[in-house]
C-alpha cells in the first residue's frame, strides 16, 4: 500500500522541476506512518483543512463504513470536495457494498495522529446520534433479509446501523446504554446472527466494567 500511495502522490504532483525535491522529502521519513502523515498534511493544505480532518476521522472511526450521502450529511462536505478527496484517496480508501472506510491500520494511525486524537469521542457520539435519528432505523427486522450464505442480515441499512451503533457505544464505553441496547431482542438477534464476535466483545466489556449490570 505504501508504494501505491507514493506513486499516486508523485503522479499527481504538478511541478516536474520540483519532483526530485518532493521524492527526497518523502524518502526522509523513517516510518511508513510518518510518510502517511505527510500525505495527510498535504491534503489538508490543498483542500479545506476542517473538511479533510472531519471526513478522514469519520472514515477511520467507523466499523462498517458509510455511503456517500451519509458522509456528506455527517461532515457537511460538498459533492465537489468529496469527489476530489475520493480521487486523492483512491489507493487507500476501502469500499465495500457502497460503504466507504479507511481500514489500513497504519493509515488509521496517521489519521488519528493528525486529526482525530482530541475529538474522537465527540465524532463517535455524532455518528451514534445521526444513525439513531435516521429514517433507516424505522425498518422492522424480518428474516426475509437474512442471507444464509453470508450468515448475516443484509438488504437494508437498518442492520448496518445496528452494528455501527453497537460498535460506537462499545468504543465510547457507554456501558449502561450498551447493555440496554444489546438486550433489546431485535438488536440482539441482528448482532448474534451478523457479528457474533462484536456481541461477545461488548458483553465481556460490560461485565468487566459494570458487573452489577
Amino acid at each position: 500500500l505504501c508504494l501505491k500511495v507514493l506513486l499516486d502522490e508523485l503522479v499527481s504532483f504538478g511541478s516536474f522541476e520540483k519532483l526530485n525535491d518532493r521524492i527526497e522529502s518523502y524518502c526522509r521519513n523513517s516510518k511508513t506512518v510518518d510518510f502517511y502523515e505527510q500525505v495527510l498534511h498535504r491534503l489538508a493544505t490543498d483542500y479545506n483543512t476542517e473538511q479533510v480532518a472531519r471526513t478522514l476521522s469519520l472514515l477511520t472511526l467507523t466499523l462498517k463504513g458509510f455511503t456517500e450521502n451519509e458522509i456528506k450529511e455527517l461532515t457537511g462536505i460538498s459533492q465537489l470536495q468529496w469527489s476530489q478527496l475520493k480521487i486523492e484517496m483512491r489507493s487507500w480508501l476501502t469500499i465495500r457494498n457502497g460503504c466507504h472506510s479507511i481500514s489500513d491500520r497504519l493509515m488509521q494511525e496517521a489519521v488519528s495522529h493528525c486529526f482525530t486524537d482530541n475529538n474522537s469521542l465527540s465524532i463517535r457520539q455524532e455518528i451514534e446520534s445521526y444513525l439513531l435519528e435516521s429514517e433507516g432505523m424505522n425498518h422492522e427486522l424480518t428474516f426475509a433479509d437474512y442471507n444464509h450464505r453470508l450468515k448475516q442480515f443484509c438488504y437494508h441499512d437498518f442492520y448496518r446501523y445496528i452494528l455501527e451503533i453497537t460498535y460506537q457505544r462499545y468504543r465510547i464505553q457507554e456501558w449502561k446504554q450498551l447493555a440496554e441496547w444489546i438486550l433489546n431482542p431485535q438488536n440482539f438477534e441482528v448482532l448474534y446472527r451478523s457479528d457474533y464476535q462484536l456481541l461477545v466483545s461488548c458483553w465481556k466489556a460490560i461485565m468487566d466494567a459494570e458487573p452489577s449490570l
